[in-house]
């Protein structure tokens, strides 16, 4: 399932998620920091069937949300919401140290829960 903010029956694609009727959830960042979405972040049953968060391109993430898209650099609350159960799989194009050190401090990560391969 594909989730943007234009999705036009929000209420029955959240109902549809925590049913468990999709293996991929796939939702813009927009949609993501929305208030719906945090419900169903802190939901029980939909937290128990996520197993994976995959962010991609993350460096434009940190470069619009600084000028232009703010809600982009909220992903914090997001992985708040959710915890640590859950893996998270950040994907860079450009990677380099400064990158790095913006993605861990805007996402509240540290050195113990960070792997690399």
């Amino acid at each position: 399932m594909f989730l943007n903010i234009n999705i036009k029956d929000i209420n029955k694609a959240f109902k549809d998620a925590r049913a468990g009727l999709y293996t991929y959830i796939f939702i813009s960042l927009e949609l993501a920091n929305t208030l719906d979405f945090c419900f169903l972040f802190k939901d029980p049953e939909f937290k128990k069937q996520l197993a994976l968060i995959i962010v991609n391109k993350i460096y434009l993430v940190m470069q619009w949300g600084k000028k232009f898209c703010p809600e982009y650099m909220q992903l914090y609350y997001v992985r708040n919401l959710i915890g640590n159960s859950v893996l998270w799989f950040i994907c860079f194009a450009i990677f380099n140290l400064k990158t790095l050190k913006m993605v861990k401090k805007s996402l509240g990560f540290n050195n113990a829960n960070m792997h690399f391969k």
